[in-house]
């Protein structure tokens, strides 16, 4: 399953987002319409910084520790504020920059100094709520109900679901 699709629906994969998916769902409801243990594997890629951390996120994720299966895999992957201020202080963002202009060959800054990277990635047009460090992000899941949590890079889940 995947939470959030966007308009990046999986073939195979049961796809979960407001609209224009294989099920819309509001998910800023904290509800899943799905018995427990049902999916071993639910990925999550750049939702819970547009849900509210206590009266959203964390109910979401209790739902999704709910329909995971005893061993199955949760990846969510969100903008890390840590990995933000590391490439600010070394390179005032220009590396997170080039790799957005990689992705979206359409993205610039306009005329503005590559510091405004870190607004553009902060509020994207209003959309986000939060950033998450890997302890904020870590306390969220505990709080959930998952325990073993591992810190591991976007590309890695990325490779390890390749489409």
């Amino acid at each position: 399953m995947q939470l959030g699709s966007g308009n990046r629906n999986v073939p195979e994969w049961l796809n979960l987002d407001l609209e224009k998916a294989d099920i819309n769902i509001d998910f800023s409801q904290g509800k899943l319409p799905f018995k427990d243990c049902q999916f071993e594997t639910i990925v999550s890629q750049h939702l819970i910084e547009h849900l509210d951390i206590e009266r959203e996120v964390m109910p979401l994720m209790r739902e999704v520790h709910r329909v995971l299966a005893t061993k199955g895999e949760f990846w969510v992957s969100c903008p890390d504020i840590e990995k933000i201020c590391e490439s600010y202080m070394d390179n005032k963002c220009e590396k997170l920059i080039e790799g957005r202009k990689k992705r979206d060959k359409d993205f610039s800054l306009e005329q503005f100094p590559s510091s405004m990277f870190i607004n553009t990635i902060f509020y994207q047009n209003g959309e986000h709520k939060n950033l998450f460090d890997f302890g904020l992000l870590e306390f969220v899941l505990k709080r959930s109900g998952f325990h073993s949590i591992e810190k591991v890079s976007e590309y890695q889940m990325l490779n390890r679901f390749k489409e």
